[in-house]
């Protein structure tokens, strides 16, 4: 036994480090768990990404190969040493800065992300097959 110079009394110090031990265990695997949730959902929309390129959902490739069709012939039409990209990035900007009164209500996800999260990772597909 060894004396407690906070509180002035008698503690068995044994018990004090098994308590304190535990206690930094329990918060120790508390934040391991919510890190490995957290990674979790990024590998799965990295994997949602990646799943666009694997040609499984034919709307969502039609979309994407279209947009880079377009996306294509509009550089070969207009370069962009024309100053469109600082265009672009200018017109995204205020798009994405615009005041609120400007802005929907909804509270619906954007398309894109929604496009993304139909598609399944790759724990889905196995699960599927």
């Amino acid at each position: 036994r060894y004396p407690d110079i906070a509180g002035g009394g008698m503690v068995n110090n044994s018990l004090d480090k098994h308590a304190d031990l535990m206690r930094k265990y329990n918060e120790m695997v508390e934040a391991m768990s919510a890190a490995n949730a957290k990674i979790s959902e990024t590998v799965g929309l990295v994997e949602q990404v990646f799943g666009v390129l694997s040609w499984r959902d034919p709307r969502v490739t039609a979309l994407i190969a279209g947009s880079a069709g377009i996306g294509a012939c509009l550089l070969l039409v207009f370069p962009l040493d024309e100053g469109w990209l600082e265009w672009l990035i200018s017109s995204a900007l205020m798009f994405l800065l615009r005041p609120p009164f400007l802005r929907t209500q909804s509270h619906a996800p954007l398309m894109v992300m929604n496009l993304i999260r139909r598609i399944p990772t790759h724990e889905e597909r196995i699960v599927s097959s």
